[in-house]
């Protein structure tokens, strides 16, 4: 945790004994090196898949990374599942009762817990002299696509964002989404333009709530950079043009709130509601004017192509079972990426 070593034995959720070095140590990162927060917390089927991709994409940008989980059977599963870039794993908590106070002004009550998790890699970055970062929900995001593709379509979304002098930009994942309504957080660029703790800071009650009840009753760290975004603070959004992107959970069930989402041309479209609710009139929408497109060579073909070879789980059933349902090994090209 916070880059120190030290151990703990856990019994049916109780600590029982802790040894080594507790404190936190400060640690800067290499100058040139990204700085990635990958946030994780739920346990799901699709979760370590999610998480396996940004470590590879963290392994391609040359990034140093921290998990921000606050799940430990979830930590260490990733510990015991996953592949990493290297050895320097580290681990954040967002128990900060600093954090915990600001929460309060930022969210409604029941976004406590959700709000304390966005707020840590704004302070942990801070106090580690860290100014430009990434803020990562690498439980349920997915591009499908390669490592490479994604890390250069970062680097691409870095680089736009010093030239605009944006605060931060974050990936399209709810602004056409909602006819440019909300600004949300999910794959989002911190670039060290403002200092968001000290914004933060000035919040002694509520009432910034106010001029967002129009559009919702429940809040968290989105609506407030929502409610930033309408008093001019410089926020940005993107999106990878002809890419399939997974926002998991329960996509049929809930394909408003989870999704896949293709941005092609000048259009969005949610291939779910098209094709499997037949409600093309709620399926397409106009890309948003201030939505950046980041183009890096990927296809709708290629994410399908990804989405068949490397998340669908026919590929692993018995070879008499492939031969029943008409495929066999030559279905599926080699596993590149995810294991599990």
């Amino acid at each position: 945790m916070d880059g120190s070593f030290f151990g703990i034995f856990r019994l049916c959720g109780r600590t029982i004994a802790k040894w080594g070095n507790m404190k936190t140590v400060i640690i800067a990162p290499k100058s040139d090196a990204p700085v990635l927060y990958l946030q994780i917390n739920r346990e799901a089927p699709y979760t370590l898949d999610c998480i396996q991709m940004w470590l590879y994409v963290a392994e391609k940008l040359g990034a140093e990374y921290w998990f921000l989980c606050d799940n430990y059977r979830l930590a260490h599963r990733v510990l015991k599942m996953c592949s990493f870039p290297d050895s320097n794993i580290r681990f954040i908590r967002s128990k900060n009762l600093r954090i915990l106070k600001q929460a309060r002004y930022l969210c409604s009550q029941g976004a406590l817990p959700l709000t304390k998790a966005q707020l840590t890699p704004f302070y942990h970055a801070k106090k580690n002299r860290i100014e430009q970062f990434w803020k990562i929900d690498a439980d349920d995001t997915m591009f499908l696509a390669s490592p490479e593709k994604i890390s250069k379509a970062m680097e691409q979304v870095a680089k736009i964002t010093e030239k605009q002098g944006k605060a931060a930009v974050s990936y399209d994942m709810w602004f056409t989404h909602m006819s440019g309504r909300h600004w949300s957080f999910g794959i989002t660029y911190i670039s060290g333009k403002l200092d968001f703790t000290e914004i933060f800071s000035k919040l002694k009650d509520k009432s910034w709530m106010n001029e967002m009840k129009q559009y919702t009753d429940w809040f968290n760290l989105d609506w407030f950079f929502t409610y930033l975004r309408e008093k001019k603070v410089p926020l940005g959004v993107f999106h990878l043009d002809e890419c399939l992107f997974i926002h998991w959970g329960d996509n049929l069930r809930n394909p408003y709130n989870s999704w896949i989402s293709e941005f092609s041309g000048e259009e969005l479209r949610y291939p779910i509601i098209e094709f499997i609710y037949r409600k093309p009139m709620f399926a397409v929408k106009r890309i948003q004017p201030e939505s950046e497109k980041i183009c890096v060579g990927t296809s709708l073909e290629e994410s399908r192509d990804f989405l068949w070879n490397e998340i669908c789980q026919l590929r692993k059933q018995p070879l008499k079972v492939l031969k029943c349902l008409g495929l066999d090994s030559n279905s599926f090209a080699n596993i590149k990426y995810i294991k599990f």
